[in-house]
């Protein structure tokens, strides 16, 4: 195997991969890539036994062939040589070594057999959706937040992706909050779909399609997920699980309507939340004829207080909340003006984005 290639479009690719791979993972083989050059094209994958996701650069030249090396060896190396140089790779099998040159600078790397590296290009998946990468990342960045991060229930530590007749959906919860998040499309009947795609496959799609305007191509099987674009793939096992029913949570009777301004009490959560108590993170609100009354206090009894004008339609309520999920849904909420909707002081409330009915946020309160 031998190759020549351009520095900068090298160090993307593994930029592009890199994120999959787990530091604290103590096989020694997932902390390698696996490269492979067929007709003048470089196949870089990575894999943390749960997620692979692979790219492909073409080279300016070479010699087919395949092996595994150390990710962040070859990392480090690509960006600390000169930007727009070129790199000449060699495997030398009879040394298990890959070495690379760059101008005068050079590095030999120990290989790994490829029989050691995992890989899921041979699971048999079906496409069941073709769509717009930002149409997802819309969906995924405007839910993602709420899901768990180390739950028991180890089916809240994902988001389920809801592929209806004449929609696309994306569900979080930790339990404590919940989001929604739709987008009304043409589908096929036979391609509905519901999934549990784990965290760390959600936080790695975003990043990969954040500044990427393409289509993606989404396929299925019962155990794994995977989406296709014209330069790489991510595939991913699924999770396990019955999911909370979110229509039963959303339909609930709210009759109390308080209507404000998004920066208004974001920038009044921020404050409050100077004093609040580090480790619950907790504000008391008091709503009634048309105001709204914010309090903090922590440990130390330092106290800190807020009121803002609002419209609020129902009766008064003293309701409690962690600040920093009240915070995550107004930091993904586009519109001038929110609706939180109360049904007493014991039950969740449900947060609409005014200018996206389809963004729903249910949130839980915390005792007083």
């Amino acid at each position: 195997m031998e190759f020549k290639i351009q520095r900068d479009s090298f160090l993307k690719g593994l930029q592009t991969i890199i994120g999959v791979i787990s530091k604290r993972n103590t096989i020694a083989i997932a902390m390698n890539v696996f490269i492979q050059l067929k007709n003048n094209i470089l196949f870089i994958t990575a894999t943390d036994f749960e997620i692979e996701i692979a790219t492909k650069i073409v080279v300016l030249s070479g010699k087919d062939g395949s092996t595994t090396l150390s990710a962040k060896k070859l990392l480090d190396i690509c960006k600390n040589l000169t930007e727009k140089s070129e790199i000449i790779f060699i495997l030398d099998k009879n040394k298990n070594q890959g070495i690379i040159i760059s101008n005068q600078t050079s590095f030999k790397l120990c290989t790994t057999p490829i029989k050691e590296f995992p890989n899921m290009k041979n699971i048999k998946t079906i496409q069941i959706l073709k769509i717009s990468s930002h149409l997802i990342l819309f969906l995924f960045k405007k839910t993602y937040f709420s899901m768990a991060k180390k739950d028991v229930r180890y089916f809240l530590n994902g988001l389920l992706f809801e592929i209806g007749n004449n929609y696309i959906r994306s569900i979080a919860t930790d339990g404590h909050r919940m989001a929604v998040s739709s987008i009304f499309i043409k589908n096929n009947e036979k391609n509905k779909k519901k999934i549990i795609i784990p965290r760390k496959t959600v936080l790695e799609i975003i990043r990969l399609i954040h500044k990427e305007k393409s289509e993606i191509n989404i396929f299925c099987s019962e155990n794994h997920f995977k989406i296709e674009t014209a330069n790489y793939s991510l595939t991913s096992k699924l999770i396990e699980g019955n999911y909370p029913d979110y229509n039963s949570i959303i339909s609930a009777d709210f009759k109390n309507i308080l209507t404000v301004e998004s920066d208004l009490i974001k920038s009044s959560l921020n404050r409050i939340s100077i004093l609040s108590d580090q480790k619950y993170k907790s504000v008391r609100m008091y709503i009634s004829n048309n105001s709204l009354s914010l309090f903090a206090k922590n440990l130390e009894q330092e106290i800190a207080k807020d009121k803002l004008k609002i419209l609020y339609q129902g009766k008064s309520i003293e309701i409690g909340f962690n600040i920093n999920y009240l915070l995550d849904v107004l930091n993904v909420i586009e519109n001038d003006t929110i609706q939180i909707l109360f049904t007493d002081s014991y039950h969740s409330v449900l947060i609409k984005d005014k200018k996206n009915i389809n963004n729903i946020y249910i949130i839980m309160p915390i005792k007083l």
